[in-house]
């Protein structure tokens, strides 16, 4: 399979390079392109796309039962733009609205990190399951924060 060589520019960005022109087996970039470099944490936890917070939004917390980082991720949310008034558990028969925010621990069963995601499309669901009408739920990713 072909292989990808890249090379960190800055924090804003990543280019990428292809290595070979005839990818054998897989996936090989024909030209080179830069993508934007999302996710990238800074010192003490602060992420470079808090600033976009919208501390005015309520923002759904998703425990996956894990009662015991309730303080702790509400915390760390505080810390990292959100308005302590804004942060609700997550209800499964009640979803969120377009704009606003989705905090969730990740990856069960043992987090080490909050997802951070901004709904943007918010569609009936039957309220079914753990997931319940969040099903109906779109979300893009923002960042992450660590826990």
């Amino acid at each position: 399979m072909g292989s990808v060589s890249f090379e960190i520019i800055s924090f804003n960005s990543i280019t990428f390079q292809p290595v070979s022109e005839k990818p054998d087996l897989g996936f090989c970039p024909t030209k080179a392109g830069t993508l934007p470099a999302h996710n990238i944490k800074m010192d003490n936890n602060i992420n470079p796309d808090m600033a976009d917070i919208d501390a005015t939004k309520n923002v759904y917390l998703f425990t996956h039962g894990r009662q015991d980082l309730i303080e702790k991720s509400t915390n760390a949310l505080v810390s990292n733009g959100f308005s302590k008034d804004k942060v609700i558990m997550a209800d499964p028969k009640k979803a969120g609205n377009v704009d606003e925010y989705m905090a969730m621990l990740w990856m069960p069963p043992n987090p080490d990190h909050i997802k951070i995601q901004k709904i943007t499309k918010v569609e009936p669901a039957e309220p079914t399951g753990m997931i319940g009408v969040w099903a109906g739920v779109s979300k893009e990713d923002i960042f992450e924060i660590k826990i």
